[in-house]
């Protein structure tokens, strides 16, 4: 088959999405020709094309003008469609992005269009004749329901009316495509009611095993805390304060020597401030991850909001990590409390979780070693594939 991978973000490495791009299509093209499609004004650098060619036979870009439609705007709110609908707001990229396709999907006789994110799905919905797959991962109307729990008052009213603004394009994108693909039951549970189950998969991320796997324990230092991810991302930047402002001061009392770790890509300048006060180090975009997880004493995953499967803690459950969490960070991961991961949810208890651990290398090395076991039998990359090669297989009985 001719496969179009349409994306409107480019793939940073470690990236939840690169890593589901890189593992799904490696597999795919095996058997299929993929033809990418960027959609945005980002340049495509030779660690993006370093990425895409092992699975891409060519690799394209449709730039954005966005040029504002005034009126469309107003359109979009009185329709309670979401800020991003381009058909409205943004009419004349909206227009050209959809000629462009159609001349791309003519040229090299596109039979499947995998779109990965939310608002791509736009361009293509309408699109008749061709089998259209949505990887949204997860369901952001969601997202946007749980930030309202934590939201001022006085922006509860707009974050709702954008809650039901991404739900119905979200509905809207389901009925239209063949296959819509989230990560978690959680996420695909939001749509139960619309009657839509045949048309969604819950495909859980994977890991890669042989990649995050244990190191040597004489590496690991002394009372140290690490949080990774990229740190442009609201629920990231959110975990992160809430950690420092909530939990990290009730640790540091009782453990003066304590350092955290922030190591991720794209930090703001408001997680950049952090840096070198308090025992606090921000690394900035890291080439390999693994040695950071391997010094830490304990990962944390103090998430309030987002939604999804977090990679994070895949991979570090599968580096043999002691982990304490939030309950919201791990709603889709297998995981047992006090058995393979701590759960805590009030900024003292999840503070004395970490204490407990730093202070007991025993009961770190248990938990870590329960966690690499769920990895090895629930989070695989192979089982995922499996998923998808029965859903393409199912593509080519009807073309």
């Amino acid at each position: 088959m001719n496969i179009l991978l349409l994306i409107d973000v480019l793939l940073p490495k470690y990236s939840g999405m690169t890593l589901r791009v890189i593992n799904v299509f490696r597999e795919i093209s095996k058997k299929n020709d993929v033809h990418f499609v960027y959609i945005g004004n980002e340049k495509i650098q030779r660690e993006h094309q370093e990425i895409l060619q092992d699975f891409c036979i060519t690799i394209n870009h449709i730039s954005l003008k966005k040029k504002e439609f005034f009126l469309g705007k107003v359109f979009n709110v009185l329709q309670l469609k979401p800020g991003f609908c381009a058909k409205y707001k943004f009419k004349e990229d909206y227009d050209n992005v959809k000629k462009r396709l159609k001349e791309f999907i003519r040229k090299n006789k596109i039979e499947v269009i995998h779109v990965f994110g939310c608002f791509t799905s736009q361009y293509v919905k309408d699109f008749e004749n061709i089998i259209k797959i949505w990887d949204v991962a997860d369901s952001y109307s969601l997202d946007v329901k749980r930030k309202i729990k934590n939201a001022p008052n006085f922006s509860k009213i707009g974050l709702f009316i954008y809650m039901l603004r991404l739900f119905n394009y979200e509905k809207e994108i389901i009925k239209k495509f063949f296959t819509t693909i989230f990560v978690s039951s959680i996420d695909a549970n939001v749509y139960n009611k619309l009657n839509l189950r045949d048309k969604i998969y819950v495909i859980p991320n994977g890991v890669d095993l042989d990649y995050f796997k244990p190191q040597s324990d004489s590496i690991e230092e002394s009372a140290t805390l690490i949080f990774t991810g990229k740190m442009n991302f609201a629920p990231n930047i959110e975990a992160v304060k809430y950690f420092i402002n909530r939990i990290y001061r009730l640790i540091k009392k009782e453990i003066p020597q304590v350092k955290f770790y922030i190591v991720g890509t794209d930090e703001t300048e408001e997680i950049r401030k952090f840096n070198n006060k308090n025992g606090i180090i921000v690394t900035g975009r890291v080439d390999d991850i693994r040695p950071f997880l391997t010094r830490a004493t304990v990962f944390i995953n103090p998430m309030i909001s987002g939604c999804g499967i977090k990679n994070k803690v895949l991979q570090a459950m599968a580096m043999n990590k002691a982990i304490v969490s939030s309950s919201l960070g791990v709603e889709s991961i297998s995981v047992v409390n006090n058995t393979n991961i701590f759960l805590a949810d009030d900024p003292s208890r999840f503070a004395n979780k970490v204490i407990a651990l730093i202070r007991n290398r025993k009961l770190r090395m248990s938990l870590g070693k329960e966690a690499r076991k769920t990895v090895e039998k629930e989070y695989s990359w192979d089982k995922a594939l499996l998923i998808y090669e029965q859903i393409y297989e199912s593509f080519n009985k009807k073309l």
